[in-house]
């Protein structure tokens, strides 16, 4: 062999491991293994949820899904609160022989609204307040300043213990939801224990507003139900009264 051809054999083996080297692909192992399907979800998830934080209040009423959910939740509240009505009337037939309905009458909260739009001949600021302005002071004091901060308490917690944080998030449920409805019989314990009846009701309205607002992190999502709730509930008084 002549030292040429040597040389030119060297070369070529050269740039096949050259070639060889260009070709070779680094897997990084902890690449494969962050790219689990159940870690690459809780990614997506954490995402959402952060994109969701992001949103404020105006551009969530840009958001179709805030009105369906708003939609639902008042739904939901309606179906759990006639079927609440149900299981009462039907015990206290049973065990207690009470007339219920006379019992149902006394509600401080609706007879006072009632008197008020009576009293005003449904003015139109009373009814404004009623339908728009009272759900939204009502739905920041209670769901944004009382559950959310406990709420996310219990998220942060909840990243260490399951059951705590979990805990924790199921008391803002409770606490909230509870000061909401103690509200409704104007803070006044006498007033509820009289009307206690009437207090189911509005706690699980309370808790179906909260449910809304866990789900999403929207407020506008408890506020439009509340919003709807109220104007539902105008329209059916005007009805039952001036026509």
């Amino acid at each position: 062999m002549t030292e040429k051809t040597f040389e030119k054999k060297i070369e070529s083996e050269d740039n096949d491991e050259n070639n060889n080297n260009n070709n070779t692909v680094v897997i990084d192992v902890k690449e494969l293994q962050s790219t689990k399907p159940e870690e690459k979800q809780a990614r997506e998830l954490n995402d959402n949820h952060k994109k969701k934080k992001k949103v404020n209040i105006f551009k969530q009423l840009t958001l179709p899904r805030v009105y369906i959910i708003a939609i639902i939740a008042y739904i939901t509240q309606l179906a759990l609160a006639y079927l609440y009505e149900f299981i009462y009337q039907g015990l206290a037939f049973l065990f207690l022989n009470v007339n219920t309905e006379i019992i149902s009458e006394n509600n401080t909260n609706q007879t006072s609204l009632e008197g008020d739009l009576q009293k005003n001949f449904f003015k139109m600021s009373l009814i404004i307040y009623i339908c728009f302005i009272g759900p939204i002071i009502e739905e920041f004091i209670f769901r944004f300043c009382i559950f959310r901060p406990i709420q996310l308490l219990g998220k942060k917690i909840r990243k260490n213990s399951k059951f705590l944080g979990w805990a924790i998030i199921i008391f803002a449920f409770l606490i909230s939801s509870s000061i909401f409805s103690f509200a409704h019989f104007n803070y006044s314990f006498d007033v509820l224990i009289i009307e206690i009846n009437h207090f189911p009701g509005y706690f699980i309205f309370a808790i179906v507003l909260a449910a809304a607002y866990h789900y999403d992190g929207y407020l506008m999502e408890p506020i439009l139900a509340h919003m709807l709730n109220n104007t539902i509930a105008i329209i059916l008084i005007y009805f039952e009264n001036v026509l």
